[in-house]
């Protein structure tokens, strides 16, 4: 199954309440707390609401019923089939059960709804410098735990889905988007990228390993609780990214989108400890670390590029607006810098399991 063409779908408000009314059995529904919450393909929904009591309807009791808690609501595309869905919700419960805290779907009598994981988005919280190196090496260590869980996961439902909007695998289906860019810089930069990926990339693919990855670690859903001086990883959410792909590729985007979160000058190398942190937890060969410098380049031209072509043929969809201007500036510098001095920001040579 291809997602190509997967596009947010059309849901309101007012039919996403009578979906959790008539559905889900929800008794009473907070309609000051309904907010949308942010996704590129989907359609979020986070809401406070009171579940009718279990012994007047059939579903399980699941400690919910009668008090007000938080939730999700997940609507999705209509070409993502049920069963990539069941396959979603399996992955959850997997890494539910194996301790990692994410957005548990739970049944009911139709469906599914998801437990909220209270806390914020890691990039809605504060930076503390006197912090920040241990609280980057703690997110990579999160990423890699994720991914080291998932080793042994598998389901055919998420092993058939070709994700060719974000899966580095089907990088070269970006080509297609590549001519339609306004700028001449940008459209250089892009085909450089490609060329890039199939000359230093490619040949490396068959060595490489793979497993059932996230996909999308980005700080929009990684949930965090704070409190005065320090920051606590508490979960994960929307696993709607899941693909069956190379795990090199999963740091690449962790790499990526940790950078693109950051305003400091010396944010190159502030990404160091979030590399050493995954790979404390999940390591990666010589052989895979040396291809990370390519892959980050093809996450970043992934993002400039498919952004500029939502924002010119669905302009209300705001997802990805604020990534766009920072994945092409980082994309211009790395691309004015060697591999080698890259590297040695990211301590690419000399990266050991360390333990904090």
């Amino acid at each position: 199954m291809s997602g190509a063409e997967r596009r947010p779908p059309s849901v309101s408000f007012e039919t996403a309440l009578r979906i959790l009314r008539g559905t889900f059995h929800f008794e009473d529904v907070l309609q000051s707390s309904f907010k949308e919450l942010p996704c590129y393909d989907d359609r979020h929904f986070y809401f406070e609401g009171r579940l009718i009591p279990t012994a007047q309807r059939r579903d399980t009791d699941d400690g919910t019923a009668g008090k007000f808690e938080r939730f999700v609501l997940r609507t999705s595309n209509l070409m993502f089939p049920a069963g990539l869905v069941e396959g979603l919700n399996a992955v959850m419960l997997h890494l539910s059960s194996r301790g990692i805290n994410c957005s548990r779907p739970i049944a009911s009598r139709v469906g599914r709804y998801m437990e909220m994981i209270p806390g914020k988005e890691i990039s809605q919280t504060g930076h503390y410098p006197q912090e920040y190196p241990v609280r980057v090496l703690r997110v990579g260590r999160f990423a890699g735990k994720v991914d080291a869980t998932l080793q042994d996961f598998s389901h055919p439902a998420i092993e058939d889905f070709v994700n060719e909007c974000w899966d580095l695998q089907h990088f070269s289906c970006l080509k297609k988007y590549i001519s339609s860019l306004s700028e001449k810089k940008k459209i250089a930069m892009a085909n450089s990228v490609m060329k890039l990926y199939e000359e230093k990339i490619e040949p490396m693919l068959p060595s490489m390993k793979k497993g059932v990855i996230h996909g999308d670690l980005n700080g929009k859903n990684i949930i965090v609780q704070q409190s005065e001086n320090s920051t606590a990883i508490v979960g994960l959410i929307d696993f709607g990214d899941c693909v069956h792909s190379y795990y090199l590729f999963e740091l690449a985007i962790l790499v990526a989108h940790t950078m693109m979160s950051l305003s400091h000058n010396n944010r190159m190398e502030l990404v160091a400890p979030v590399i050493k942190g995954y790979i404390d937890e999940f390591p990666l060969t010589q052989e895979e670390l040396q291809c990370l410098y390519y892959a980050v380049l093809a996450i970043l031209c992934t993002t400039g590029v498919k952004g500029e072509h939502v924002y010119a043929t669905e302009p209300e969809n705001m997802h990805m607006q604020h990534y766009i201007p920072h994945a092409w500036k980082l994309l211009s510098q790395l691309l004015h810098m060697s591999k080698d001095s890259v590297e040695a920001l990211w301590n690419i040579t000399t990266v050991e399991p360390c333990f904090v």
